[in-house]
């Protein structure tokens, strides 16, 4: 169909953290890039008020838009996620941030991370090695779950505080 148009990642080369999120939405799909619709830009929000000095590179494990905006299929994760983890690798960011859990399980199914693991409050992050480097994680909500919950939004904050002492 003439809907597959492929949305890359944005920010500079070599971030010190990348935000990877599930799959672009309507507003994605429009403008070509990740974290432009509502929820992206209360993201965008928290990790300027997070962290002001860090250079961050935004993608999504699925690169085009899943019709409807549903969940992408486990089969949809699978076939783009060796294209995510040659992202994270040729950018060597300082630290992964995973929102919502679409990416964390993308990445942590592969490692064979339970999700419990990623969601403890303590500064074991759990880390993944993609050939000779190794990237800790850290999980957060999404932030459409935030656009309604005021609480996860200063959970995201935290969060993102979180990953800049990795840095």
């Amino acid at each position: 169909s003439g809907n597959l148009k492929f949305i890359p990642g944005d920010g500079p080369d070599h971030p010190e953290v990348i935000i990877i999120g599930e799959a672009p939405g309507k507003d994605e799909h429009e403008k070509g890039l990740p974290f432009v619709g509502r929820s992206g830009k209360l993201l965008r929000k928290l990790v300027k008020e997070a962290l002001p000095d860090v250079a961050v590179y935004y993608t999504n494990v699925v690169k085009v838009r899943p019709e409807n905006n549903r969940t992408p299929t486990d089969e949809e994760i699978k076939s783009w996620r060796p294209l995510l983890l040659r992202e994270i690798f040729s950018r060597t960011p300082a630290v992964i941030v995973t929102v919502g859990a679409v990416p964390a399980k993308a990445i942590l199914d592969k490692y064979d991370i339970k999700m419990s693991d990623i969601i403890l409050e303590n500064d074991a992050l759990p880390t993944i090695q993609i050939e000779y480097h190794k990237y800790p994680i850290v999980n957060t909500y999404h932030p459409a779950y935030a656009l309604r919950n005021s609480e996860a939004s200063s959970q995201i904050l935290k969060d993102l505080i979180r990953a800049k002492t990795k840095i």
